[in-house]
């Protein structure tokens, strides 16, 4: 990965950010405990000083909190992943059984890969070959539908929960440019839900879950993302998971310019994307775009998309996700794919 890829600011190192990083630090782990090499014994790789101290950089220029005010329900499409349908209770997230190894285009059928308009197609094979050069892939007994339509220009893809998994494509031609981590990001659900979970509940929700999917969740539970992100829903939250209010204004500092920035932060949407089915998808995304050799181009927008404030959390930086790509290497042993 070349350099221009790695956004990690310099920043002061005054004795105000310190205390409030180590602030920080504290209440995360009041809700979670704070990560050792002990806590993850199969994750082969650990944070050096000075990445840990980049992350820490990471963190200390991405939260500075204000007010806000507001409630909130939740807002999801019933029978898609997101919505109300899915069920949230007795997941079963036990690995899936050892199967033979082979493309993942051999759970899709050959005549609906067949119809789909070239452009879709082309990024459709796009993400299935990024996938198989980095894992392989079981029969769990469920074959995967795909099709597409012209929709909404905010949506990439989405996943329609049924007895058997199906996948929308959006094939307006303005999302085109990042469709094969749209398409990655759905597959990555329907081995949540569908290889890992019982189709109703997703493996990374589940009451019972494997020793690697355990990691995997711990993992991501304690990067600096998932910290920032816990950052801005503390004390809006009530008991049963619903939001208070709506918005939080942030203000974000640049130590070295001095520069502050104010945005007004949609709390739903960080609460969506703290979702452990939603941040799996997309830390299966990442995954992906960082270990497969043609990754690059998917990884040059995930972490452009990282640089957002506020939202960009919904991201990792590359040190922060060290861990993380450790477990899933677990998991997929574990799943003999």
């Amino acid at each position: 990965m070349s350099d221009d890829l790695i956004r990690v600011p310099v920043l002061g190192t005054t004795d105000e950010d310190d205390d409030w990083l180590i602030g920080v630090q504290e209440a995360h782990k009041k809700m979670y405990g704070w990560p050792t090499d002990a806590d993850l014994p199969v994750a082969s790789q650990s944070l050096s000083e000075a990445t840990q101290r980049a992350v820490e950089a990471r963190v200390k220029m991405t939260m500075l909190g204000g007010p806000g005010s507001g409630n909130w329900g939740h807002k999801g499409r019933p029978g898609y992943i997101g919505g109300s349908a899915a069920s949230k209770s007795g997941g079963v997230a036990s690995a899936a059984p050892p199967g033979n190894k082979g493309g993942i285009s051999g759970l899709f059928r050959q005549d609906e890969l067949d119809s789909l308009p070239s452009a879709v197609k082309t990024n459709m094979l796009t993400a299935l070959d990024l996938i198989d050069s980095v894992h392989g892939f079981a029969d769990f007994g469920t074959p995967v539908s795909v099709y597409s339509k012209e929709m909404s220009p905010d949506e990439g893809a989405r996943l329609l929960l049924t007895d058997q998994p199906k996948i929308l494509v959006n094939s307006n031609p303005g999302r085109a440019g990042n469709m094969p981590a749209y398409i990655v990001h759905e597959i990555g659900h329907v081995i949540d839900y569908y290889a890992l979970g019982d189709k109703e509940t997703a493996g990374s929700e589940g009451e019972t879950q494997s020793p690697a999917m355990q990691k995997l969740n711990y993992a991501l539970d304690h990067t600096a993302s998932q910290m920032g992100m816990d950052f801005m829903l503390e004390g809006n939250m009530t008991p049963d998971g619903a939001l208070k209010r709506t918005e939080k204004t942030m203000y974000y500092r640049d130590n070295r310019t001095g520069r502050e920035t104010r945005v007004d932060v949609d709390l739903h949407q960080i609460a969506d994307y703290t979702r452990k089915d939603e941040r799996f998808a997309r830390a299966y995304t990442q995954y992906i775009a960082t270990r497969a050799p043609g990754g690059g181009p998917m990884l040059k927008r995930i972490y452009k998309e990282r640089d957002e404030l506020a939202y960009g959390l919904r991201w990792w930086e590359q040190a922060d996700f060290v861990r993380v790509a450790a477990a899933f290497d677990d998991l997929f042993k574990e799943m003999n794919w």
